[in-house]
């Protein structure tokens, strides 16, 4: 799937790999945090 979202997106499979852990990883944060 990775590397379908890079040839899609036009970046290479790094990319996709560390922007999506980036997200994930803020999503997270966004979600744990207290109201």
């Amino acid at each position: 799937p990775y590397d379908e979202i890079a040839a899609v997106t036009g970046t290479t499979l790094s990319s996709v790999k560390s922007l999506l852990f980036r997200a994930r990883d803020n999503l997270r944060k966004a979600l744990n945090e207290p109201e």
